[in-house]
């Protein structure tokens, strides 16, 4: 999932090396393009184990039908 979400960064930045960070503001910019406010939500890795990941249902429904 960490290898992902570096992918997301680098198919995002165009750059080659990149970090999770890049991944993270990609998933805050999706977040932005499907209507909900980045700063009500909290990505903090790329496999949603963290105690400090915040999702709410609705986005997830959001970014399924995106999907």
């Amino acid at each position: 999932a960490e290898a992902l979400l570096c992918r997301l960064g680098a198919r995002a930045t165009g750059k080659k090396q990149v970090s999770a960070k890049d991944g993270i503001e990609e998933i805050y910019r999706l977040i932005q393009d499907l209507g909900h406010d980045p700063d009500n939500y909290k990505i903090a890795d790329g496999c949603g184990l963290s105690n400090y990941d915040y999702l709410s249902p609705a986005l997830l429904v959001d970014f399924l039908k995106f999907a």
